[in-house]
């Protein structure tokens, strides 16, 4: 696992033996008021495919013309857009340079339940995590995963000691590998969705997959 302070040390997961980077980030400021705005158009979650050229030209642009589709026009939402987009830019960046013109799927939505609670890996090459709304995203260091274990379908509690599982904070960017990186099957970002507390808002959540 990667640490980094910005958005440039994201870059780090292209190194071999790095399976998830993170950008331990202040959460972004002066956005509560949009979230709490756009919450309810998000119960029917946003997901389309965007060109990698697009993002890396005009991230803001393309990103207002999918909102706006689904009933979130940017007005609602400036400065949210506006870090969504400077996550996408980035991502669009990396994807062009070390996996060449891939086809990019956005997913954007307000999660009240828990979508993915067993540990898992991803059959993706490359995903970016934020969750805007808290809780973040369950990981287990790769020496803490039992392989054999998630392989056979057991569960959580023989995938990993759950004293080890580590979670991402609000605003907080993750970039995990999955099987697909090149050179990388057998040995994807193990993760989860997190338990959803009850009477909490819904967790927002962004995501980027190739």
């Amino acid at each position: 696992m990667a640490q980094t302070p910005d958005a440039a040390g994201l870059g780090r997961i292209a190194a071999d033996g790095v399976t998830l980077a993170i950008w331990r980030r202040p959460a972004p400021p002066d956005i509560d008021t949009e979230l709490a705005r756009c919450t309810p158009a998000l119960a029917q979650p946003l997901r389309c495919e965007l060109a990698t050229a697009a993002l890396a030209r005009d991230a803001a642009e393309t990103l207002a013309t999918r909102l706006a589709a689904h009933g979130l026009p940017a007005e609602t939402c400036p400065r949210w857009l506006a870090d969504m987009a400077a996550l996408a830019q980035h991502y669009a960046a990396l994807v062009t340079q070390h996996l060449g013109a891939a086809a990019i799927t956005l997913r954007l939505e307000a999660l009240a339940d828990v979508a993915c609670p067993r540990f898992h890996v991803d059959q993706t090459r490359l995903r970016l995590l934020c969750a805007y709304r808290d809780p973040g995203t369950h990981w287990l260091p790769p020496a803490a995963v039992d392989r054999a274990a998630l392989a056979a379908g057991a569960p959580n509690e023989r995938i990993a000691d759950p004293a080890r599982v580590q979670a991402l904070a609000p605003g907080w960017v993750g970039l995990f590998k999955g099987e697909r990186w090149p050179g990388n099957a057998d040995r994807g970002q193990v993760h989860r969705s997190p338990p959803a507390a009850e009477g909490a808002p819904p967790r927002l959540l962004f995501c980027l997959d190739t």
